[in-house]
């Protein structure tokens, strides 16, 4: 007898993509822009005096390019007909289940340093991912583990730059460890019931930029760290998310799901990365 359950223990979890607001975009070539203020200044002003004026300063345009994205199968008609174990119809669980690579690979897309591509009749369209954009608040590690005053030092140049907003820490898992092992601003728990030490650390206190809250991600880069406001990143979508059934073949009926985005950094510079860390 074959068991009615399906066991897939591949990564679901998507946390930088579902973290990030979502925008439309308005053409293959996405267009944004960014400003900041001026440095702050003694400023006062002599009663009754005529004003001087400053001609403004034009605001950043930036670009990225809108990716395709897709994922396609084929389902026989006897396939969709017979008893299959563990799900009532084969179309809608392949449905699913391409859902979930469809949003796994975009979460690998938006965490990569990929290089703008525009594309012609055999290349395909590739958009700037995070790793890409951070250029400012950046650490090379030379393979040494990530410590706490790495965390501290970036953190402190991104409040230098001005923001003090809120942030995540997004790693892999042995940076995730890593983290863990800081000695202090951070808490370890007792399970009052089964006296279990809880040795997670899903927030670090930092000295400057207060709680951050530290996510392991299967599709970070191995050897980075990224400090991420999520508020200065966007996906901006031409196409959404669609399911299409295609034109049929035969006794068999083809689905594909589609995406076409880009991503937006609205102020670099108020975000942070680690590179080359330790991996083992």
């Amino acid at each position: 007898m074959l068991t009615n359950f399906i066991t897939n223990i591949s990564p679901k979890a998507t946390p930088v993509l579902n973290r990030l607001r979502r925008v439309k975009a308005s053409g293959v070539t996405h267009d944004f822009q960014t400003d900041s203020l001026t440095t702050a200044a003694e400023n006062k002003q002599i009663e009754g005096e005529d004003y001087s004026y400053t001609a403004i300063v034009p605001t950043t345009r930036l670009t990225n390019t809108c990716q395709i994205m897709a994922k396609t199968f084929i389902v026989s008609g006897t396939a969709d007909a017979v008893d299959l174990a563990g799900r009532k119809e084969e179309t809608a669980y392949r449905l699913v289940k391409a859902g979930q690579e469809l949003a796994t690979d975009m979460e690998w897309g938006i965490l990569q340093n990929t290089a703008v591509a525009t594309g012609n009749a055999t290349t395909a369209r590739t958009f700037k991912g995070i790793a890409g954009w951070i250029t400012t608040n950046t650490t090379a590690k030379a393979s040494a583990d990530i410590a706490q005053v790495d965390i501290d030092e970036t953190l402190s140049d991104i409040w230098t730059a001005g923001n003090q907003g809120s942030f995540m820490t997004v790693c892999h898992s042995w940076n995730k460890r890593k983290i863990a092992g800081f000695t202090t601003g951070v808490t370890k728990n007792i399970d009052a019931e089964d006296k279990r030490l809880v040795y997670s650390v899903d927030v670090y206190e930092a000295p400057i930029g207060g709680l951050i809250e530290v996510v392991a991600d299967h599709f970070v880069p191995t050897s980075s760290v990224f400090i991420l406001d999520p508020d200065l990143w966007a996906v901006a979508y031409l196409r959404p998310v669609k399911t299409e059934e295609l034109a049929k073949t035969g006794d068999a009926r083809k689905h594909a799901l589609n995406v076409e985005f880009t991503m937006e950094s609205r102020a670099e510079n108020g975000n942070g990365s680690l590179t080359g860390t330790s991996t083992s």
